[in-house]
């Protein structure tokens, strides 16, 4: 039995999930493979299989689609500096063995893969995710003071996170974060967490680096306070591995439908179901350059999205995307998505909240301005 085709297996080396390989082996008999994965530092076994060669003692086993289905990325909490992304990577191990060989014949493959996977195959996995930050966005980014920004990088080795940070009259760089060896992490780059003792600071770079030199790009972040009447941020997954922040500037309008389902109790006919669906239209604003058109499209592709609004993360499906452009011209997308969870009851955050007195028990309800009509007296009030 002999091994032709497998996945990078070396202690440092890296697969991401897309671009595995199918892994091809020769041999005179059947052979068995006893497939597993690294649980809590233990090797546990997911399956058992025998194959048998064709008539060229050729067995090819296909574990792309398989692993691919087994990782996924999580959006992380904002009020934590790192994440670590345990379920967007895992360490298989594969164990052949020869069935009746003589003498007995086995292999064994050991490797890692991460979410995700890119379309250049002259690019090493290991050396992409070792000089590369996972992301498709542009590397200077402009930003608001709270928007929710993320960074992801996959360590072989222990690795330090360096910022520097830029004021009118001065430069700062700091070794800021720790990143574990051996795992996938997601780095918070929200603006006021990593600029927090610098208030003048006017734009910073993120990067990896060993000893002296930087080994990942420099992605610099620079703050603005460019006003747009239409603003949606989404995150998502994107397709090499890491967490994305997209702006969109463009109108969004909004629609609501009602269904419902009744019957007849006690001779009268009554509601006993009824099912809302919020769904929004988006445009995307016009793209600047090709590089943001571009790296839009890894949004869409994605099947991990969230709206970030009022402060929260929304799980959204996309809908009706029409992602037609045009060659050496400023183009716009527009979009369709609803909530993944429709809502049941009443939003009333969705506007900057005033309090509204609930009478003698000094208890308080917030409610959107200019849509109620706010009272001194707690007898005329419907709430109870």
């Amino acid at each position: 039995m002999e091994i032709i085709t497998k996945p990078l297996d070396g202690a440092l080396d890296v697969n991401f999930a897309g671009n595995l390989p199918d892994i091809e082996i020769t041999s005179d008999g059947d052979v068995s493979l006893d497939f597993k994965h690294k649980v809590d530092g233990v090797f546990v076994s997911l399956f058992t299989e025998t194959y048998t060669p064709d008539s060229d003692g050729n067995i090819t086993i296909e574990i792309r689609e398989l692993i691919e289905s087994m990782l996924e990325l999580n959006i992380p909490p904002t009020d934590e500096d790192t994440y670590h992304q345990v379920a967007g990577y895992r360490v298989f191990q594969l164990d052949f063995e020869e069935i009746d060989a003589d003498p007995e014949s086995t292999e064994q493959i050991t490797f890692t893969a991460i979410k995700g996977g890119f379309q250049n195959y002259t690019v090493d996995d290991t050396d992409f995710a070792l000089f590369n930050w996972l992301t498709w966005q542009e590397r200077t980014k402009y930003v608001k003071a709270s928007d929710p920004n993320f960074l992801t990088y996959f360590a072989a080795v222990e690795r330090h996170v360096f910022i520097t940070i830029y004021e009118p009259s001065a430069t700062n760089e700091i070794n800021k974060f720790t990143l574990a060896a051996g795992q996938l992490t997601t780095i918070n780059c929200n603006w006021e967490r990593i600029t927090d003792s610098y208030p003048n600071a006017t734009h910073v770079d993120v990067y990896i680096k060993e000893s002296s030199t930087p080994l990942t790009f420099q992605q610099r972040f620079v703050l603005t306070e460019e006003y747009f009447e239409h603003e949606d941020l989404f995150v998502f997954a994107n397709s090499v591995g890491g967490i994305d922040t997209i702006r969109f500037t463009g109108v969004l309008t909004e629609s609501q439908q009602f269904s419902f389902e009744s019957a007849i109790f006690s001779r009268q006919e009554r509601e006993y179901f009824h099912r809302s669906e919020e769904s929004f239209q988006k445009n995307t604003g016009l793209f600047r350059t090709r590089r943001q058109l571009l790296w839009s499209r890894d949004f869409f592709a994605s099947k991990f999205k969230y709206w970030w609004t009022l402060g929260v993360f929304f799980r959204v499906i996309t809908q009706s995307e029409n992602l037609s452009s045009t060659l050496h011209r400023i183009n716009n997308y527009t979009f369709g998505f609803r909530l993944s969870e429709p809502k049941v009851y009443q939003d009333y955050l969705k506007l900057n909240p005033s309090q509204v007195s609930l009478g003698p028990t000094e208890q308080y309800i917030k409610v959107p301005e200019g849509e109620y009509v706010l009272t001194e007296d707690g007898d005329q009030l419907i709430f109870e």
